[in-house]
């Protein structure tokens, strides 16, 4: 299939990353036509593109192996959006602007070895997971129980010429070399005979052990690796240079010319700028301490919000039917809509940055753009221009009916020990006449998500839509929902794809959902299908009143 611009776009949106779609890489390799255009863009050398995908390959085989001895310890492979920094410099180490989908190596990583790029590969898949560099360092200790002196000797040489922000992490890693045979592992490293000296358990779930002698030298691993992220962190932080005064007056004067359609509001609580102000002075005030990048990046953020914002609001036909509050509408975080207002809240800090010191972090206005279309789509939907219209109300009918069925088969099949060990649906009666309606309620309890989005697909750019769906179509393994809310979740979220030109796959090859559903035989493949099908047959009904939304011509 060629790509589309709207993957092109979102895949070259920064100078300084490249991002590789997690359908464009697999164990086998990149996608030919994906490889060919960060060659033509320059994105990437042929080498680097070798490197990767034979670093991508050791990955996908290790890990799969591990996963298959030691499922409690370790993870399957999966694919990822994968960020490819060539200039750290204002990109915070880890970074995943995509929560749960994302990976990040650097450009110079691919100069090194394959055998650098799996582990580092590795590495930000369990740091997703736990969050924490000791813990992911430890627990991956036990990757190389089964690496050669070739492996682990190309991983060494790679990590001492290593230019990335935080390669003293990798260099203490290669020094465990030294003694990290004499670790033990259940079960991938058994003990051979019997133990004479005592042996501690590193890190609770590791299943990961070690001599008490040995504990000064992991306790050293830990500190130098988090030293080392402290100084990438600095390092890799972005030149605080005062703001210019051109810069602010461009932002000012872009603010009272266009009556730019947003609410701004300081850290204190101040609002410094509505659509009802001629003064721009207030943002002045604010702005005084911040420095001339943060500006800059401030004033396209506030850009982006005005374009969405009198996107919709110029094709709605009677602005005055769109409710002045909505239950579903979220008015925490650092931007959200004000119903009675009619405009979007930006508060200058943000939840994941300080709009007044640091410029947006890459990819934040792709999403902020969706952001803020979708929350304007909620307010749609409540006023009905979402909805399902009369002529389509009894084939809704057929298939929520046919949803509630569809979801109790997949609960009945679910394995007994399963069941009766999961909260949720240990105390379901699977013969009760009444539980079908409940789920097919429960599965589009969040229909409204859906069908904000269903509106964003036909106003936003392509690419601000791949952010968004990349970002929300995700696993849920950390939040311990119980396994009927996770499947309601996953039934629906699903179908948030197609809406970016995304296939089915994507979401199986992200999520980990085959390996920890189906072939861990909680779930069938017929049934997880026939589940999601039966839930599509329903947001189909659905549509879009273009008497009170007029939606612009499709591309």
């Amino acid at each position: 299939m060629p790509l589309s611009p709207a993957i092109r776009r979102f895949a070259l949106a920064h100078a300084s990353i490249v991002v590789v779609p997690a359908e464009m890489l697999d164990e086998h390799g990149l996608e030919p036509e994906f490889a060919e255009l960060l060659i033509a863009e320059g994105r990437l050398s042929a080498g680097q593109i070798d490197c990767l995908e034979r670093g991508t390959a050791l990955y996908w085989q290790r890990c799969r192996d591990l996963f298959a001895r030691a499922p409690t310890s370790w993870f399957p492979p999966r694919q990822t959006n994968l960020l490819i920094i060539s200039e750290p410099r204002g990109i915070l180490p880890y970074m995943e602007p995509f929560t749960g989908t994302s990976s990040l190596l650097y450009a110079s990583d691919l100069d090194t070895h394959p055998e650098y790029v799996a582990y580092a590969l590795v590495h930000v898949d369990r740091l997703a997971l736990l969050g924490s560099v000791r813990s992911t360092l430890v627990c991956n200790l036990s990757y190389w129980f089964d690496r050669d002196d070739a492996s682990r000797s190309a991983f060494a040489s790679a990590a001492a010429s290593a230019t990335r922000p935080d390669a003293r992490c990798f260099t203490a890693l290669a020094d465990t070399f030294r003694w990290i045979d004499q670790l033990l592992h259940i079960p991938l490293r058994e003990p051979q005979r019997d133990i004479s000296e005592p042996y501690l358990e590193i890190v609770e779930g590791a299943d990961l052990y070690a001599p008490k002698r040995l504990q000064p030298q992991i306790t050293a691993l830990c500190d130098e690796a988090e030293s080392a992220i402290s100084d990438a962190m600095q390092t890799t932080a972005p030149a605080a240079v005062p703001a210019r005064s051109r810069t602010v007056d461009a932002l000012c004067d872009w603010l009272q010319q266009t009556r730019a359609h947003v609410i701004v509001v300081a850290p204190d609580g101040t609002t410094v700028w509505s659509p009802e102000m001629n003064d721009p002075r207030w943002m002045q005030r604010a702005l005084v301490n911040a420095s001339d990048a943060a500006v800059a990046s401030l004033h396209e953020d506030l850009r982006t919000i005005d374009e969405r914002s009198r996107q919709f609001l110029e094709r709605v036909t009677d602005v005055d039917t769109l409710p002045k509050s909505c239950a579903v509408l979220e008015f925490q975080g650092g931007t959200y809509i004000d119903p009675a207002r009619r405009a979007v809240v930006h508060k200058l800090k943000q939840e994941v940055f300080d709009s007044l010191t640091l410029p947006a972090p890459p990819y934040f206005r792709l999403f902020l753009g969706a952001r803020v279309m979708h929350e304007w789509g909620h307010l749609a939907h409540a006023a009905k221009f979402l909805r399902v219209p009369d002529e389509n109300k009894p084939a809704y009918k057929e298939a929520r009916a046919e949803l509630g069925d569809c979801f109790l088969k997949a609960i009945a099949a679910i394995p007994a020990i399963a069941r009766s060990t999961d909260k949720e649906t240990a105390g379901l009666s699977l013969c009760s006449n009444h539980l079908p309606p409940i789920l097919a309620r429960k599965t589009l309890a969040r229909v409204g998500d859906y069908l904000s989005n269903l509106m964003c697909s036909k106003m936003l750019p392509g690419e601000e839509m791949q952010a968004y769906v990349r970002t929300n179509v995700r696993h849920h393994f950390d939040e311990n929902l119980g396994l009927v809310s996770e499947l309601a979740r996953y039934a629906y979220e699903v179908h948030y794809l197609a809406l970016a030109n995304l296939p089915r796959s994507y979401f199986f090859n992200t999520s980990g959902f085959v390996d920890y559903f189906i072939h861990s035989g909680i779930i069938t493949e017929d049934n997880t299908n026939a589940l999601f099908d039966a839930v599509g047959r329903v947001l189909a009904c659905y549509e879009i009143d273009q008497t009170k939304l007029a939606l612009p011509a499709q591309a």
